[in-house]
């Protein structure tokens, strides 16, 4: 380790403006979380009456000298070498040893990087071989990448900062550009044998973790220990170092990990992990990041997609995936749910002879009830709580790869299907709804559920049914609390790009005096099966 003097006085980082934090509630909704962003300066320490400094995450349980003592003292030790600090804020490092940082209870494998010959840990989680360090390879050849302000030592101790573009390894992921490279996994900057993590492996370290950073964080190496206070501490060996980003200027060491994860996407996905907030989770967003980089090792997977069934119990291997509700249908009869004053046209499904109502809406033609087509060669259909009655009444329940008919849209995948409308599992000449068209439909109904919820079929207060869509309160299976919301919620799959599930849902009850409202939401964390309507090709 090169001698330099490292300031055993805490200077906070500059933070992160904006996260977005994937809360996981009963709406399913993502909830903004955004954070100013603090500069605090040496000279500007907030001290109280007695001279001990006030509350704060970022205060220091040392005296703070003043920039410019700082700036003269390392202008005097070496101007401009690598070896010295290049902007005006310096770390306690905390992590002053290389490999210190990792769980001594942890059982760690290694590997060597042959165009290098660095050697990194690596760990076991779920059946997954990790590295357990960040790559610290400079010799790319595509994109940049840094040591942390610039400063050889960082790189050592905490790995480098890589430009989406050097992580993927390929000049289709700069900043701004459509980082389509396939379904993945690919290789990217990593070993041969080894790839960038992807969507679904990282979502699955998230889900381990309960979305808090102590279970992914090193035992050293962040600046926020207290904040880890009753939560176990690594206890993977993934040993997460906070290394921090460059973000047009070098910020949040000791504080935040961030790691690339390759999607087919414009924007920049990434796992975050936050010291501050003990918070940790999947985040995207269209910025010129420099962030750290992990590799998960290669292994043989063979692309499976759920056979079809009629019955959700014989696709789980989990008794507590096929928990049934205590419920009776709100419907007497097919058909009870349909608008007496609209005129209605029909449809035939030609592959099962099924016959369908449909209406004119917004110069669109949709199908008037759910789809009940059980021929679906990818993923899974069923009957709510397993009964053919409530297919009958209702349609029937599709996992997100069933309903668009692809095996990259099973749970975690991509779903990268193209801009353009898909059949699915619709008839030939109708496809499933795209987010631009379910936004359209809210839009008309000035984003309340009553105009598209059907005159009957429902636990409670009826909709007005206002322009003939009679959507009926179906309920939705869930693969981690069963079916649910018979009569309560409405539901149809939404086509959208996106690892995460888009439906369009139709809620019953909005709390008291609140309007019911009609929205698109997304959900990450486990399976959902929903309803289909299918709409009419132009």
């Amino acid at each position: 380790m090169k001698s330099v003097v490292f300031e055993k006085k805490f200077i906070a980082a500059m933070l992160l403006g904006t996260l977005f934090l994937a809360a996981c509630g009963d709406d399913d909704s993502f909830v903004p979380v955004s954070r100013a962003e603090a500069d605090q300066s040496l000279s500007s320490s907030s001290q109280g009456a007695d001279g001990s400094e006030k509350g704060g995450t970022h205060s220091s349980s040392s005296s703070v000298d003043s920039i410019a003592s700082l700036q003269n003292d390392k202008s005097s030790s070496s101007q401009g070498s690598s070896s010295s600090l290049q902007t005006k804020y310096e770390y306690k490092l905390y992590l002053e040893v290389k490999g210190e940082q990792f769980n001594p209870n942890i059982d760690y494998g290694t590997m060597t990087d042959p165009r290098d010959g660095k050697t990194y840990r690596t760990v076991n989680v779920e059946g997954k071989t990790w590295m357990a360090e960040n790559l610290n390879y400079a010799d790319h050849k595509r994109g940049e990448s840094h040591c942390f302000d610039n400063y050889d030592e960082y790189c050592e101790l905490f790995g480098r900062l890589y430009t989406r573009d050097a992580a993927m390894n390929d000049g289709k992921c700069k900043y701004n550009s459509n980082c389509k490279l396939g379904p993945g996994p690919i290789q990217g900057i990593c070993p041969d044998g080894w790839h960038i993590p992807t969507y679904s492996e990282t979502m699955a370290l998230v889900r381990l973790a309960g979305k808090k950073a102590a279970p992914l964080a090193s035992l050293i190496g962040w600046r926020t220990d207290s904040l880890f206070i009753d939560s176990e501490i690594d206890p993977y060996g993934l040993s997460f170092v906070a290394a921090g980003i460059f973000d047009h200027k070098y910020r949040d060491m000791l504080w935040y990990a961030y790691m690339w994860i390759y999607y087919e996407s414009i924007e920049d996905y990434y796992l975050a992990i936050s010291g501050e907030s003990n918070w940790a989770g999947i985040q995207s967003q269209t910025a010129s990041l420099i962030i750290s980089v992990r590799c998960v090792k290669d292994e043989d997977v063979s692309t499976s997609s759920s056979s079809s069934s009629s019955s959700i119990a014989k696709s789980s291997s989990s008794s507590s995936r096929t928990k049934q509700e205590d419920a009776e249908p709100f419907l007497d009869k097919a058909g009870d749910q349909f608008n007496p004053d609209i005129d209605y046209g029909t449809m035939t499904d030609p592959r099962d002879g099924k016959t369908y109502r449909t209406v004119v809406v917004n110069r669109q033609t949709w199908m008037a009830e759910n789809l009940n087509y059980a021929g679906n060669e990818i993923g899974v259909s069923a009957c709510f709580n397993d009964e053919d009655r409530f297919c009958e009444l209702y349609g029937r329940l599709y996992s997100r790869d069933a309903a668009m008919n692809s095996s990259i849209c099973a749970f975690d995948s991509s779903c990268s299907l193209g801009s353009d409308t898909i059949q699915g599992i619709c008839p030939d000449g109708w496809h499933i709804p795209s987010k631009k068209e379910a936004e359209k439909l809210i839009s008309l109904a000035s984003k309340l559920s009553d105009p598209l919820m059907s005159k009957k079929g429902w636990a409670i207060e009826p909709g007005t049914d206002t322009y003939g869509l009679s959507f009926v309160g179906s309920g939705r299976y869930d693969a981690t609390a069963g079916f649910g919301g018979m009569g309560e919620s409405g539901y149809t799959w939404i086509h959208y790009n996106s690892p995460w599930q888009y439906y369009l849902d139709i809620p019953f009850f909005e709390g008291s005096g609140r309007e019911r409202t009609a929205s698109i939401r997304n959900f990450p964390y486990h399976e959902i099966y929903c309803p289909i309507r299918c709409i009419k090709d132009e």
